[in-house]
């Protein structure tokens, strides 16, 4: 948050400003893994890269605050956007068998990630929902390019949302594949 003085009729003025919109984010690229065949970009005053050593074929983008971005692809032959859909939102939507923790919050330890669709969009190519609990809001983004599922998963707190306000969808505009994944770990 930037703080503006101003001085007016010889007054001086404080006023705390709203958090950036996406445009006042300074982006930056990323280049994923390069088995995962991805590039992104993220707001670097919102996220750091954090390369996950047990799943090296996820990259997670975290924050101070307790976002978090998992940017992911993988091949998938025999299933279908509809499939991966249902996939998805039973992984998100049904209480998991072991609670999560959102990064970063360490008075949460107890924190599930169950969420309830708020918006669902569904393409020939892609598809994204909006999911939302007490505490947090996650958005989910795949797009089928290159014969592979390749997208980000955004999680952030309710209490940060204007801080990402148009984050998500900034992000979807700047996403590119880099072509069809050849690591068979991935296939």
């Amino acid at each position: 948050m930037r703080i503006r003085l101003a001085l007016l009729s010889g007054l001086v003025l404080l006023s705390a400003a709203a958090p950036a919109a996406p445009s006042q984010h300074r982006w930056r690229i990323y280049r994923a893994h390069p088995d995962l065949k991805v590039e992104v970009c993220y707001p670097a005053d919102l996220l750091r890269v954090h390369h996950d050593q047990h799943e090296w074929a996820n990259t997670w983008l975290m924050g101070p605050d307790g976002g978090e971005v998992l940017v992911d692809s993988r091949s998938e032959k025999y299933t279908t956007l509809q499939e991966e859909l249902k996939n998805s939102l039973a992984f998100n939507t049904e209480p998991a068998a072991k609670p999560a923790k959102i990064w970063g919050d360490p008075a949460t330890p107890d924190y599930t990630l169950t969420v309830k669709i708020i918006k669902k969009i569904v393409r020939p190519d892609w598809y994204l929902y909006i999911g939302e609990n007490k505490r947090i809001t996650e958005y989910v983004w795949r797009h089928y390019v290159d014969h592979a599922f390749k997208g980000f998963s955004i999680m952030y707190y309710k209490s940060h949302a204007e801080a990402w306000k148009g984050v998500p969808e900034r992000m979807r505009a700047c996403f590119k594949s880099l072509g069809p994944i050849t690591n068979p770990a991935l296939q």
